[in-house]
Parts: structure tokens; C-alpha cells; sequence
């Protein structure tokens, strides 16, 4: 609002005068903060389940924002032991100390499998002759024991022909 104050002039001679003024107060310019100036933008996560999502991984734009900016779950990780999507809360901590709130969607998925020996090799058949009476060894029938993992074993399945 506005105030009045009367102002005492004092000539070099030492004479005076006085003058009315009127003072008009204002709110002080707010500076920006870096919440203000930055705009983080949400980015879709996947993660297998049981796997825990790291917060910055929600955010699309990281190399956009300012050096220093920290990035954690504003309530927690998202719960990742069931399939489906989740919704979790990145909170956005710049150096300034101003903060934003950004919206992610954690897609969880179903852990990959990891690759067998049995996918990762293909035992090859090879013919085997024996004389009658004889019995066939099974690893005979192998044509690619060499390249099969060392240790692997060879039995008839439902014994010997």
C-alpha cells in the first residue's frame, strides 16, 4: 500500500524545507527457481518383475535439466512384484533446492529367461553300426560331441535299442 513520509531539505546556508512524499509499496520481484525455468518431462520405465526402477530413468529430458539435479521416488518405489502397469511419483530436486513432481507409468514385465545349455546347442545324430549282440554306446550316436559343452552326458532314453 501506500505511505506517506515528509522529506527535510537542508540547504547549504542551513535553511530548510520540508516536502509531503508519497511511498508506494510492492510485493518484491520474485526470482525465478530452476522449478520454475525447467520443465521435466515424464518418461515411460520397463522393468522385469522384482526389478526396482531407478526414479531418473522416468524422466526424459535428464541432459535438458541442470547439472545437480537429484531425482528419487516421491512415495516410494513402485511395487514391481505383480505384472501390469504402475504409477509412481518422481519427485525433481534441483541445486537451488526447488522442486517438481512428475507422473511415470513403470511398465512390469516378465523376467526373461535365461538360455539353457540345451537352447544354446544342437547334438547332432550320427548313424551307429554294431554286431548283433553288441550293445550301441549312446554318445556313439553323437556326431558333434566336440562342440557340446564338456560334461555333457549320453544315455539312452528309454534304454538301450
Amino acid at each position: 500500500g501506500d505511505k506517506t513520509g515528509t522529506v527535510e531539505v537542508t540547504y547549504p546556508d542551513g535553511s530548510k524545507a520540508e516536502v509531503k512524499v508519497t511511498v508506494h509499496v510492492t510485493e518484491p520481484t520474485k526470482q525465478p527457481t530452476q522449478a520454475d525455468e525447467n520443465t521435466p518431462e515424464p518418461k515411460e520405465i520397463s522393468v522385469r518383475k522384482g526389478e526396482k526402477p531407478k526414479a531418473e530413468d522416468g524422466i526424459g529430458n535428464k541432459d535438458k535439466l541442470p547439472s545437480g539435479t537429484t531425482y528419487s521416488w516421491k512415495d516410494g518405489t513402485p511395487d514391481t512384484s505383480t505384472l501390469g502397469d504402475k504409477t509412481g511419483t518422481v519427485e525433481v530436486t534441483y541445486p537451488d533446492g526447488s522442486k517438481a513432481e512428475v507422473k511415470v507409468t513403470v511398465h512390469v514385465t516378465e523376467p526373461t529367461k535365461q538360455p539353457t545349455q540345451a537352447d544354446e546347442n544342437t547334438p547332432e545324430p550320427k548313424e551307429i553300426s554294431v554286431r548283433k549282440g553288441e550293445n550301441p554306446k549312446a554318445e556313439d550316436g553323437i556326431g558333434n560331441k566336440d562342440k557340446l559343452p564338456s560334461g555333457t552326458t549320453y544315455s539312452w532314453k528309454d534304454g538301450t535299442p
